[in-house]
């Protein structure tokens, strides 16, 4: 009876966790950032994979970081994925779709909660948004040839 409640205690004080909090790669070392959004049938659009611009990186990077392990994660439905190269890897997130004030992400085969769907939502967006600004920007203007 006594090894049952140390055995108890161990595992409710979660001495055997080896996941800390989601921790993303130092925004010094990542050198492209990728994501998309999956649209969810309704007024979310589809965003197609794209590079995310640099000034939106570390914006990106903040709604993950600190994030806490989901030891029991539902079955949600995906929202898009981001993909972070870094100096020495590559880390591939797959976010989730929550309809919860604190969103749900997946890197390295761990589940985490953090940031919300509405935060990654609109950040993705954002960053689009830039890109396309940017894109636009640097294209020649046709009614000049």
């Amino acid at each position: 009876m006594k090894h049952f409640v140390l055995l108890l205690v161990l595992l409710l004080s979660g001495c055997g966790d080896t996941h800390p909090a989601y921790s993303p790669p130092d925004p010094e070392s990542v050198t492209v950032v990728t994501a998309q959004l999956y649209g969810d049938g309704g007024e979310d659009e589809i965003i197609k994979n794209f590079e995310i611009p640099g000034s939106h990186t570390d914006e990106l990077l903040a709604l993950l970081a600190g994030a806490t392990i989901d030891r029991f994660p539902s079955k949600w439905q995906l929202l898009g994925e981001i993909d972070i190269g870094y100096t020495g890897g590559l880390t591939q997130i797959q976010l989730f779709r929550t309809y919860d004030s604190v969103g749900a992400f997946r890197a390295n085969g761990v589940y985490y909660r953090g940031g919300s769907d509405s935060a990654f939502i609109s950040q993705i967006k954002a960053a689009r948004k830039t890109r396309s600004e940017q894109d636009d920007a640097g294209k020649p203007d046709p009614a000049a040839s």
